[in-house]
């Protein structure tokens, strides 16, 4: 699907849902395409409890439960 950016600006709200639906959408501005929205591809599963972005590869704070305890130590009983 395209929408021009006017369009997007007015009809956020159907273009969102629109591409909640699983479409992708080209945004043009002047009759050329400047962005693409598309649906956000989910991780599925629980996860491995740890960390992210940044903190995900610092070696400081891992395993987590671990930096928890220390940076909790003397504040919680």
């Amino acid at each position: 699907m395209e929408t021009t950016f006017k369009q997007l600006r007015h009809e956020t709200g159907a273009v969102v849902r629109a591409v909640e639906r699983g479409e992708t959408i080209v945004v043009t501005f002047r009759g050329r395409p400047v962005a693409e929205l598309s649906p956000v591809k989910r991780k599925t599963g629980t996860g491995d409890g740890g960390l992210f972005g940044i903190w995900r590869d610092n070696r400081a704070v891992s395993p987590v439960a671990d930096y928890v305890a220390k940076v909790r130590k003397g504040r919680v009983g």
